[in-house]
């Protein structure tokens, strides 16, 4: 989709007022987790563009609370040919813009939600690509995930991380009767750690299985949660399940803390119940 010459030429001009005159600029490149998670500023200050910078082949931005603008330019590392960038995205209430000599063209409007299909376009070592998007009203979450097709490549599939898949069932028993902890609970708060591989949970468990060390706390206030603050891998969306009941396993790590090895949310595994578990584990032995 592409907005007439007289539309491109007012975007542009309202972005670079935006830029200039009416909010600031806040830089920052992607780290190598190639996950970026940013927000706007509150809403009663002046609009802003926030710019950052992308080395990455493949990877994701979520941006909450948007407002103002969000102006990222694509650099991907040792690319030296011709290339495409493609994107899908839940977008509700926020433009998608490909930025060309402070020329933007529409690729994406508000009211589309998701890019169903993905949108790629053109460039090369010598011209990075730039997309600049902007909120119509208020939301709460922009979501982006893009790739770099070099040589007209495949499209590799945006795969989440091992670790964010479940343990196989003897893989998860295993796990359940061997490792440092197994804990039927949520995971809730997060934010990254380290090398942005990891991200730090707190987990509110609804049932201690079994531990080997004190790791699970008991909730001030209540009778029957504990809780704790473990690693998990990052990448997996652990933030759209937070209301959703895990069968958790983890183990405590010299220099690292508790970390999670294994999870599941099947029900029959969630319906187990805690003797049961413990039979099998006797049994194992």
């Amino acid at each position: 989709m592409e907005c007439s010459v007289d539309l491109n030429i007012l975007r542009a001009l309202l972005f670079w007022t935006v830029l200039l005159h009416h909010g600031f600029v806040c830089s920052a490149s992607l780290e190598e987790n190639c996950i970026w998670r940013g927000s706007g500023v509150p809403h009663q200050d002046r609009p802003s563009v926030v710019s950052i910078e992308t080395t990455c082949h493949q990877g994701e931005l979520h941006w909450g609370e948007p407002f103002g603008g969000l102006r990222v330019t694509f650099n991907p590392r040792d690319v030296h040919a011709d290339y495409k960038l493609c994107f899908t995205a839940r977008h509700p209430g926020v433009r998608i813009y490909l930025e060309e000599l402070q020329n933007l063209t529409l690729l994406s409007d508000a009211n589309e939600n998701v890019t169903r299909n993905a949108v790629c376009v053109k460039s090369s070592a010598t011209r990075r690509p730039v997309l600049y998007m902007e909120t119509q009203e208020n939301q709460t979450m922009t979501k982006l995930n893009y790739t770099v097709l070099v040589n007209g490549r495949k499209r590799p599939r945006h795969g989440r991380p091992k670790g964010c898949k479940p343990c196989k069932p003897s893989h998860l028993l295993a796990s359940l009767c061997n490792s440092s902890f197994a804990v039927r609970g949520y995971i809730k708060t997060l934010f990254p750690v380290g090398n942005g591989k990891t991200e730090q949970a707190d987990v509110i468990s609804t049932e201690v299985i079994r531990e080997k060390y004190n790791i699970f706390e008991k909730r001030s206030g209540t009778d029957d949660e504990f809780t704790a603050s473990i690693k998990v891998p990052s990448g997996c969306h652990w933030n759209e399940a937070e209301d959703k009941l895990f069968l958790l396993t983890g183990n405590l790590e010299s220099g690292k803390g508790p970390v999670l090895q294994c999870h599941t949310k099947e029900k029959a595994w969630l319906n187990l119940k805690k003797e049961s578990i413990l039979r099998l584990c006797n049994v194992q032995v």
